[in-house]
């Protein structure tokens, strides 16, 4: 069990930092496009080539680590994690007691679960930078209510 939780908290990171790059190349390309496009909200050449040496260069994130791990969450994982957890606690409730072994494990699994949360947030290719450079449209009136 509990190294099936440890392989789905890797996966689970794994899947944050995923979903950072592809929204960071998408919000790129929408960026880029509407440039092209020439509409009316269209960023200056200049600002495109903020972003692209924002986003691309420095390799940031248009998203926030916190949006980043709902997002995930959201997709499936919460269920996953869920189910991992009841049992988990299922397992600790049932043990007659606590052997050596059992705390071992325990600790050995928060040791882990410490050490992914910890390189999670100290990852600097998907930090946001302080000056966002927007890069996705902005939702006026009449298609905020579609």
């Amino acid at each position: 069990m509990y190294v099936t939780g440890a392989l789905m908290l890797r996966f689970f990171m794994h899947s944050c930092l995923a979903y950072a790059g592809i929204r960071r190349w998408r919000d790129l390309g929408t960026l880029i496009e509407r440039y092209w496009a020439g509409t009316v909200d269209a960023p200056t050449l200049a600002q495109v080539k903020e972003a692209i040496e924002t986003y691309d260069h420095q390799t940031k994130a248009t998203v926030t680590r916190r949006r980043q791990v709902w997002t995930q969450l959201r997709a499936g994982f919460l269920l996953i994690i869920g189910v991992i957890l009841i049992l988990i606690i299922f397992e600790a409730s049932v043990l007659p007691g606590w052997d050596q072994a059992s705390i071992f494990m325990t600790l050995g699994a928060l040791g882990y679960l410490a050490f992914e949360v910890t390189n999670f947030l100290k990852y600097p290719k998907i930090t946001k930078p302080k000056k966002l450079v927007r890069t996705a449209p902005v939702v006026t009136g009449a298609e905020a209510s579609l």
